[in-house]
């Protein structure tokens, strides 16, 4: 006769494996349910960021569509208002609110890259972000052959056959040898493929001012805008315009504009470009 000792510690072995057992599982369960709610809640962050977006969106669009560039202090502290008392037309992030960021560019305060006649201006440009003389004189004699335009300083290096034809994206400045990634990434931020007849440079952005004008003035200028004071009449003084054909002093109708809602893990972003014309027949256009 076996002992009862023995029958007590198989029985104990057993109720420790079978509690083991349970205790995974729970285990295991609570780690699913976890999951689960993580997963439940980020999509619902995501869900909530792109309807803050699209209202957002709305409303920067209503604004732009009903208030002047200058902005304006109504006597409801709408979302509007808030808007357009804080925004510039020269590429500065801004934020109506803690978990907003809006950036507006004025089309017009870019340099375009496919238009003629802009060679020295990017000669400028290149010579700022230090790319080499011999780097820029074929990028840009590349630029005129690709688009079958003239260059007004440099001959096409070697024969290209020109499509005739505009860029249809500034991401093709990637292809052109010679651009390292970081040099695009600052290029792209600075320059458009649209044409821009007029430029505004009231609008364009500190980068640019710094390649486009000596380092005393773009930084008058820069310290003029931030403080509310540049007009075009100070900027004419400074910089000494000697033919104003070429040269805007109104915000554009073409503006890029980028947004940026951000709902607890989750971040929804919009960019595009829009034709802001409001008093006519089509007051917005899509351009991108």
């Amino acid at each position: 006769m076996k002992p009862k000792y023995t029958k007590r510690g198989v029985a104990l072995v057993q109720v420790l494996f079978i509690t083991t057992i349970l205790s995974l599982m729970a285990l295991h369960f609570t780690l699913t349910s976890r999951q689960q709610v993580a997963i439940a809640t980020t999509l619902q962050d995501k869900v909530s960021a792109e309807l803050q977006l699209l209202n957002w969106k709305n409303e920067l669009l209503f604004t732009l569509l009903s208030q002047p560039a200058t902005g304006s202090v109504g006597a409801d502290n709408t979302v509007a208002t808030q808007i357009s008392q804080h925004w510039n037309f020269h590429g500065m992030a801004f934020s109506p609110a803690d978990n907003v960021q809006i950036r507006l560019q004025d089309i017009e305060g870019l340099l375009s890259i496919s238009i003629a006649g802009k060679d020295a201006e990017l000669q400028q440009l290149f010579s700022y972000l230090q790319l080499p003389e011999a780097d820029a004189v074929r990028i840009i004699s590349e630029l005129a052959a690709q688009q079958d335009l003239p260059s007004v300083i440099h001959r096409p290096l070697r024969a290209i056959a020109g499509r005739q034809m505009f860029l249809q994206s500034i991401s093709e400045l990637q292809q052109l040898p010679g651009i390292s990634a970081e040099q695009y990434r600052t290029v792209a931020a600075l320059t458009t493929n649209l044409q821009v007849s007029r430029f505004n440079p009231l609008n364009a952005p500190d980068a640019l001012l710094r390649a486009l004008l000596l380092p005393d003035i773009a930084n008058e200028v820069i310290r003029l805008r931030n403080t509310n004071a540049l007009t075009a009449a100070s900027y004419s003084a400074l910089v000494r315009i000697g033919d104003y054909e070429n040269y805007s002093f109104v915000r554009g109708e073409r503006l890029l504009i980028e947004l940026e809602v951000t709902h607890g893990s989750a971040v929804a972003k919009r960019r595009f470009i829009c034709y802001i014309r409001p008093e006519n027949q089509f007051p917005l256009i899509w351009l991108d």
